[in-house]
């Protein structure tokens, strides 16, 4: 197991218990959120390792940035305890990434290879093929209100898409609006 001294207090989100965070913020501004997925983490090997929620909380605790987060794949690995997550990974600077583990190695997305800041229930990979299919992403299915991921996805980037014309709605609205 990996012990820490935590550099960073943190509110989290826990379905289990203490230190197993379904996401939270920190207080660099750092946010970790995790949606499950057909994750195969890496290998074990040398690095010490945790589950799946408490590398969130080690993010929480020890990262003040995107990039930061992303340097931690060097230091530890995850042994899956319950499911498997991929994890977006935000920070106060507007840096935004997403995390899959596709086939045992950790894929990351980060500035142009993440044209849309959304993540489902889908690798972020199969995401934006979905996406690419429907109208003004390039194809021409019409987005539709379906609970799927894909479909979820779509709405989401969709309405980030026009997201935020001043002067309309207060951007709390807004991002409400879209979370909705």
């Amino acid at each position: 197991p990996l012990r820490w001294n935590s550099k960073y207090g943190s509110v989290t989100f826990n379905q289990f218990g203490r230190e197993f965070p379904l996401g939270g913020i920190n207080e660099a501004g750092l946010v970790v959120e995790e949606l499950n997925t057909q994750s195969q983490y890496p290998a074990p090997d040398k690095r010490p390792s945790v589950n799946e929620f408490q590398w969130i909380q080690y993010q929480l605790d020890n990262c003040g940035s995107v990039k930061e987060a992303l340097k931690s794949d060097k230091k530890l690995r995850i042994s899956k305890l319950v499911a498997g997550l991929h994890y977006l990974v935000a920070d106060s600077k507007g840096n935004v990434a997403v995390i899959d583990f596709i086939e045992g190695k950790t894929v990351s997305y980060s500035g142009v290879d993440l044209p849309v800041p959304v993540l489902s229930n889908n690798s972020y990979a199969e995401s934006l093929r979905y996406l690419k299919s429907h109208k003004g992403f390039g194809g021409e299915r019409i987005v539709s209100s379906g609970p799927e991921s894909g479909e979820r996805f779509v709405r989401a980037a969709t309405l980030l898409d026009g997201y935020y014309l001043p002067g309309q709605r207060s951007i709390v609205d807004e991002a409400f609006s879209v979370l909705k």
